[in-house]
């Protein structure tokens, strides 16, 4: 409404020529009262016009009427009909002076209409770029406009797009053979946690089997020292002849596992039931025990307290995603560590 503008500051800025922000939709609303003012200023003319023409009618007739009592009254004396023409006078004149006081305040609003919008018009001249921002303002709302119809479009298309996408899952998911693969790698998952399940068993037997190997070379390398300590007498040398074996015997044994002599010196020596890999390595000796088996020495010190553990620096293979590392020696006495390839 006009009211929420401040006309004063709005005043002074035009006087001094300055700019004044204005919000649009007072401007807008001001120019909705300008038009009101200006439809009730025509209706309020038109009211008036009415009124001076049956006020002119009515003036002509109560002069009509007072001449024609004047004549009556020369003419004769007052009658009945003189009495109705008297009162119907008294009438009009009543009327004509309610219609006059009427038409007197229709002329006093009509001023006052005029007053106001004159006052209207002018404010609504004093305000700098008024009709320029309403331009400005009508030309960002119809951009805003363009710009929600584009979104409006990009929207339908991501629609569409989505809808496409539920079709091609739903087509996936009813495509034969999904279940078979489905179920297979269930089983595939199962074999692999039943593989992961012995291989650790398989560890861990491996694990105490060694152990109780390394509790059997302590055992044997208690009886050394012992032996060492309390040395016993050599043996005779007819017993010496008697325990080595004689050459008949070991071609007889060549011959009985299918081997000849050249096979048997390219064939490398085991080291015993706990060695690592088949062979001996460029730094392991091999001794023979008590017992008739080989055993793999350490290099440094010569001792046969060994225990082996998982070379991490060699991956032989991968089964099932777990790597399988290769084996290396760790002497017990001088913690000394090698390999036998």
């Amino acid at each position: 409404m006009s009211e929420d503008l401040d006309w004063k500051d709005l005043q002074a800025k035009a006087t001094a020529g300055k700019e004044a922000k204005v919000n649009a939709q007072h401007v807008l609303d001001l120019l909705q009262e300008l038009r009101t003012a200006e439809k009730d200023r025509d209706l309020a003319r038109s009211e008036i016009a009415k009124m001076k023409e049956d006020f002119n009618l009515q003036s002509t007739q109560l002069e009509k009427l007072a001449e024609d009592l004047k004549k009556s009254q020369k003419a004769a004396t007052p009658s009945g009909e003189l009495v109705e023409l008297r009162n119907k006078i008294a009438t009009l004149e009543a009327d004509a002076r309610g219609k006059a006081q009427f038409i007197a305040q229709l002329e006093r609003e009509s001023v006052e209409a005029k007053n106001k919008l004159a006052e209207m018009q002018s404010k609504v001249t004093n305000i700098p770029g008024a009709e320029a921002r309403i331009k400005e303002l009508e030309a960002k709302l119809a951009a805003k406009e363009s710009e929600i119809a584009e979104m409006a479009g990009k929207l339908q298309a991501v629609e569409s797009i989505k809808a496409d996408f539920e079709k091609m899952r739903l087509a996936t998911a009813s495509m034969p053979g999904k279940e078979d693969f489905e179920k297979e790698k269930a089983e595939f998952e199962l074999e692999k946690k039943k593989l992961f399940s012995e291989m650790e068993n398989f560890e861990v037997g491996l694990r105490m089997e060694m152990e109780q190997k390394d509790d059997k070379i302590k055992e044997l390398e208690a009886q050394i020292n012992e032996l060492k300590e309390h040395p016993v007498a050599a043996p005779s040398a007819v017993m010496a002849s008697s325990m080595a074996p004689s050459p008949r015997t070991k071609e007889s044994l060549i011959a009985k596992l299918g081997l000849d002599n050249a096979t048997v010196a390219r064939t490398p020596v085991p080291a015993g039931k706990d060695y690592a890999f088949p062979g001996v390595g460029e730094k392991a000796d091999v001794i023979a025990v008590a017992s008739g088996e080989s055993r793999i020495v350490c290099p440094k010190c010569n001792s046969t307290s060994l225990r082996i553990e998982n070379d991490r620096s060699r991956v032989l293979s991968y089964m099932g995603g777990v790597p399988l590392y290769a084996k290396k020696y760790i002497c017990r006495k001088c913690m000394y560590d090698f390999r036998v390839d």
